[in-house]
């Protein structure tokens, strides 16, 4: 598997568990278990900062690419 499949891979599950943890906090709303749902909330908030934290990670290259062409512009 090459490492471009493998960070898709990583962020396609990184997205189905928020996704999921979505799910449950709505279902818990639906019961009227408002502690569970946010429990679930929170649990999702925590879990898109780790995908965020991938897709930076997976991108880290054209993003330093970028950087070093910006800083090539000579200022006159």
């Amino acid at each position: 598997m090459t490492a471009a499949v493998h960070s898709r891979d990583d962020s396609s599950a990184c997205a189905d568990r928020y996704n999921l943890l979505l799910g449950q906090a709505k279902a818990s709303l639906l019961k009227g278990d408002r502690d569970t749902a946010i429990d679930s909330l929170v649990a999702a908030k925590v879990q898109l900062r780790r995908c965020q934290e991938l897709e930076e990670r997976n991108s880290s290259a054209p993003v330093g690419i970028a950087l070093n062409n910006a800083l090539s512009v000579s200022i006159e």
